[in-house]
């Protein structure tokens, strides 16, 4: 569950100004979108699922199937699934790990032909110099050491890469190719050193050693990169969105693809100068694409909020989530750059009320809306199985 989205974007960015120009000639309007082009895969993810009872687990996948959606975005943490320290930390069946939520997640999802993606993050004390988390959260953003994260991600990857059998069942566990390293590195609120953000060259180590480890535990593994927190200006807090990515793709760090999150104030339609947003969205991924051509650019959180609360003050009417929803699978550039849009999330909670669903499952106009998109087109190379 996130309880950490107090950064509305801010204006003023200079740069943006001049990126916006460009903007102009690239066919923002819904009208300049290119005849046949092919929309963005869009996803959903249940934040619910990985922390409520594990009993429930199939019917939160049964409400996931009946959106439509083909891919969900799960959390996996790490603090939870290793609540002590393993002694054989790259074998997934080490006694110490607790992946039966994990296995039962991606058996319920596959079964339903919804396929997942695992976001890992939130370290176990023993892996962050015994750095808990703070009071009232689940979630440890305290800074792991770099060797174990990687040794994690291997025991993560190979437990599913559809090759594990579990030992005390006898039954195979299905395949998760989808790995996506941490959330929102660049929020203190989840990945921190002290006080503070931790710099981006903690994230860059702790990545330098998951990916070779991930493919040592499944080379067909898709490590997804990024997942950067919303945030369009740098203090002790976070770091902006458009300084991460490039102090990621400077240092040159080995991904498979690479994720973004956006949740603006501004509508997908409006005018703005904040990065990231959807009218400025070009310019994250011309970065990508010059540093690292062909690389799938992935948007695995998104979305609009419907009231206000003490992380987000900002909020949409029902109508408007709805409407924005269809706008942004519509926009040109979604339609031919980006391979994948995970709305967050399908039911709201107190903290974030996002949700295509209300608090209690009585549905919003964004549920019908994300329905219309849900099945467009093909599934994306990086997204097959």
């Amino acid at each position: 569950m996130r309880s950490v989205r107090t950064h509305a974007p801010r204006r003023g960015r200079r740069r943006a100004a001049l990126a916006l120009v460009a903007l102009v000639g690239a066919g923002i309007a819904l009208a300049g979108a290119p005849a046949g082009a092919q929309a963005a895969l869009a996803g959903l993810q249940d934040d619910r699922i990985s922390v409520d009872p594990e009993s429930g687990i199939e019917a939160r996948a049964d409400l996931l199937a009946r959106s439509r959606t083909r891919v969900s975005r799960v959390d996996l943490l790490w603090s939870e699934a290793a609540p002590t320290r393993p002694a054989r930390p790259r074998d997934p069946d080490d006694p110490a790990y607790r992946f039966a939520r994990w296995d039962r997640i991606a058996a319920a999802l596959t079964a339903r032909g919804i396929r997942p993606i695992f976001t890992i993050y939130s370290s176990p004390a023993w892996a962050a110099g015994g750095r808990r988390a703070p009071a009232g959260r689940q979630v440890n953003p305290n800074a792991p050491a770099p060797a174990a994260f990687a040794a994690f991600v291997q025991a993560v990857a190979t437990r599913y890469s559809g090759r594990f059998t579990d030992p005390a069942t006898g039954r195979p566990i299905p395949q998760v190719r989808h790995l996506e390293m941490w959330n929102e590195p660049n929020l203190a609120g989840f990945l921190r050193a002290g006080s503070r953000v931790a710099p981006v060259g903690t994230y860059v180590r702790m990545v330098r050693a998951a990916y070779p480890a991930v493919h040592r535990g499944n080379r067909r593994a898709v490590v997804i990169v990024g997942a950067g927190g919303p945030r369009s200006s740098t203090d002790r807090n976070g770091i902006s969105a458009e300084s991460f990515q490039r102090s990621l793709l400077r240092a040159k760090v080995k991904m498979d693809a690479f994720s973004q999150h956006v949740y603006p104030a501004a509508g997908p339609l409006q005018a703005t100068r904040a990065i990231p947003a959807w009218r400025t969205l070009p310019v994250l991924l011309d970065a990508l694409e010059r540093a690292r051509p062909r690389t799938p650019f992935l948007i695995t959180e998104a979305g609009y909020t419907t009231a206000r609360t003490p992380f987000r003050t900002v909020k949409v009417s029902p109508a408007q989530q709805a409407r924005f929803l269809r706008q942004i699978f519509a926009l040109p550039a979604v339609r031919t750059r980006v391979a994948l849009v995970v709305w967050y999330q399908m039911e709201d909670n107190p903290n974030w009320p996002g949700g295509l669903l209300r608090a209690g499952g009585s549905r919003k106009p964004s549920w019908a809306a994300f329905q219309s998109v849900a099945r467009r087109g093909p599934i994306p190379v990086v997204l097959r199985r």
